[in-house]
């Protein structure tokens, strides 16, 4: 009797294991199809779009015409975008610092024209409403020709 309320338990805690997977594993798709529509608008310069696909966390910090002009401007710095490949998806529902939650993070290494080593990492947030937003937009890079001056800031020739 005992050995089989054992194999129950453990069952039970397979299947548990196994319900959660299939879950983050449908949390990780569902947001990364709303991650490439926000690049896909970014790289398309469809910035009123992108920035309508922001948690309203980052819209209530930044204005609508303030973060377009920003991410314009950063753009036009990376130049061109030429490839962009997923390397790494991860979902975690606790953040140290932030409100418990839904994250997902997707992490890519991406070629731009200005840029080398370049990666950008986005952290969506499920909302109240079961939608996945941008909760927050990150990239680091070796600039091949950084003289000092951003290049948003150069005269356009």
């Amino acid at each position: 009797l005992f050995m089989k309320k054992i194999l129950l338990l453990f069952l039970l805690l397979i299947c548990n294991l196994i319900f959660a997977q299939k879950y983050t594993e449908t949390y990780i798709k569902d947001a990364n199809k709303v991650a490439e529509q926000w690049l896909n608008n970014i790289d398309g310069k469809k910035y009123k779009d992108a920035y309508y696909m922001l948690s309203g966390e980052v819209r209530n910090i930044y204005p609508e015409e303030y973060w377009i002009d920003f991410i314009k401007k950063l753009m036009l710095d990376f130049g061109v975008k030429k490839d962009r490949v997923i390397v790494e998806k991860s979902f975690k529902s606790e953040i140290e610092g932030l409100k418990d939650g839904f994250y997902v993070f997707i992490k890519y290494n991406t070629e731009y024209k200005n840029t080398k080593d370049h990666s950008e990492t986005i952290v969506l947030k499920q909302n109240d409403n079961f939608k996945w937003k941008v909760f927050n937009y990150d990239y680091n890079f070796t600039d091949e020709d950084y003289e000092g001056v951003p290049k948003s800031t150069q005269p356009q020739k």
